[in-house]
């Protein structure tokens, strides 16, 4: 449980940031629950290397998406999900991840 609180503070906090930095709303309530899910079922290193595989999911689309309309709202959930099935598919750990980038 204590995993879910972190991640939902967590996400909470860079929305409250990224609304303030692009004076909208930059992540939905529904992205801060669904990484809630994630911190409990994953647990807190995981679910925070969630976020940043998810990030780089979403980049290109995000890139399409800015050059070719003026909406650029993108939903985060569904990278953040694809992130999360593949991490618990792969069944990777932090300690891997940690030994690949500092190699």
């Amino acid at each position: 449980i204590v995993s879910g609180i972190l991640l939902f503070l967590v996400m909470y906090l860079i929305k409250i940031i990224g609304d303030k930095l692009f004076k909208r709303e930059s992540l939905g309530g529904g992205d801060i629950k669904l990484m809630f899910l994630f911190g409990l079922v994953l647990g807190f290193p995981m679910a925070v290397a969630t976020i940043f595989f998810g990030t780089f999911l979403a980049f290109p689309i995000a890139i399409y998406v800015l050059l070719s309309r003026k909406d650029n709202m993108i939903p985060f959930g569904p990278f953040l999900s694809i992130a999360a099935i593949i991490i618990l598919i792969s069944k990777i750990n932090f300690i891997d991840i940690i030994n690949f980038i500092s190699r």
